[in-house]
This record gives structure tokens, C-alpha cells and sequence, in this order.
């Protein structure tokens, strides 16, 4: 394991491993580094702790078609999020939680079963807010607060 300042022009230049990985660490980010396989394929990785237990996430897609810059803003959060104790998984869970659909859908389920405009609700959500169901919820009040009290 090495430390180099990672560039665009060093990531280029990196030779396959002859056996095994090679792994090279960034000077300017630490806990950050790319990962060389036997293959030539590069792969950003960050190697933090995450409640006391280290962890290494890779970051994907591989260096080709993700750049240094974008890769360094990923492990940035990443790391923010381990600080606070928050993992990929979690992370995920939360962002797909967070969602207009889920919210829809838990609402539905929880809410609604029983009243007897329940088809009808289900119909207005599927048919006119069917647009909405990838966004964040934080989004929908953000964008509502700046519009009606800006």
C-alpha cells in the first residue's frame, strides 16, 4: 500500500498487478484511494469506521466511467455519513424511505385501508401524482416553502 497524490494523469498511467491488487491511497483525501486488479480495472474504495467498526465501501462505477472529482465528492460523503454513524445500507434505507411513492404507499396501507374512498385515492396517486413518486419528500417541502414564502 502506497500513498500518492492521486491525479487524473497517475490514475492513467497505473499498471495492472502482476498477482493479487495493488492498492494506492490519495495524500489529499485520507481514507481514500483507488484499488488495481490483475485485470487493470480501477476501483475508487474509502476505508472508514462506522460506529468503531472499520469498513471499506467501494464506490461505484469503476474509474472509466466515474471521475476522480465525482469519486472524491462520494467518499467526502461517505465519510461524512460514517462520522455520524450512518452506513451505505442505512443511507439507502432512509433515501428510499424518503420517497413520495413510499410515503404513498404507507400511507395507503396504514391510513386509507378502511375508508371506503380508498380505490379512488389510490386512483388520484397512481394517475396524477405518478411524476412525484421518485422525489424526496425533503425536495416537495423545500421547493414549496421557497415558492409560497419566499
Amino acid at each position: 500500500m502506497s500513498t500518492q497524490r492521486l491525479t487524473d494523469k497517475m490514475l492513467r498511467g497505473l499498471k495492472p498487478a502482476a498477482s493479487g491488487q495493488i492498492d494506492v491511497w490519495d495524500e489529499l483525501l485520507l481514507g481514500f484511494g483507488v484499488r488495481v486488479g490483475t485485470t487493470g480495472r480501477k476501483s475508487f474504495f474509502v476505508g472508514t469506521r462506522i460506529n468503531g467498526r472499520y469498513k471499506r465501501i467501494t464506490l461505484k462505477p469503476p474509474y472509466d466511467l466515474l471521475s476522480l472529482a465525482d469519486a472524491r465528492v462520494k467518499a467526502k460523503a461517505i465519510m461524512s455519513d460514517a462520522h455520524a454513524g450512518i452506513g451505505p445500507e442505512l443511507r439507502k434505507k432512509r433515501e428510499e424511505k424518503g420517497t413520495f411513492g413510499a410515503v404513498a404507499k404507507s400511507f395507503m396501507q396504514d391510513y386509507a385501508k378502511n375508508h371506503r374512498t380508498r380505490d379512488e385515492m389510490q386512483r388520484i396517486i397512481d394517475r396524477y401524482l405518478a411524476e412525484w413518486h421518485e422525489r424526496q419528500i425533503s425536495e416537495i417541502f423545500a421547493a414549496r416553502s421557497r415558492s409560497c414564502c419566499g
